[in-house]
């Protein structure tokens, strides 16, 4: 079964466009680098359902296994740590498929 790893983020009202589109390609590159990373896709939220969070970003991954290898990998903790100094709060939440 695919993991799917989703997280939603409350950015700070001072980051700027240019950022967000620099975070998007900064999750998208991790494509390749980590073991069992599938896919990502991210962007900002157009909609006013998702309160606070104003931006999201959805990874799949092979297996529980490939997520347990994710999350200290260091290009995710690299572009994790980018990430949160943008966020005033972030949730996620992971499921398999």
């Amino acid at each position: 079964m695919t993991v799917t790893h989703m997280v939603l983020v409350a950015l700070k009202s001072d980051v700027s466009d240019a950022q967000i589109q620099q975070t998007i390609q900064e999750l998208n590159g991790m494509t390749g680098q980590i073991p069992g990373l599938l896919s990502v896709s991210a962007g900002p939220n157009f909609t006013d359902r998702a309160g606070e969070y104003t931006f999201g970003a959805v990874i799949t991954l092979d297996d529980k296994a490939a997520l347990e290898g994710y999350g200290p990998h260091p290009v995710h903790q690299a572009v994790a740590g980018k990430l949160g100094g943008l966020a005033n709060g972030l949730m996620v939440l992971d499921f398999e498929s």
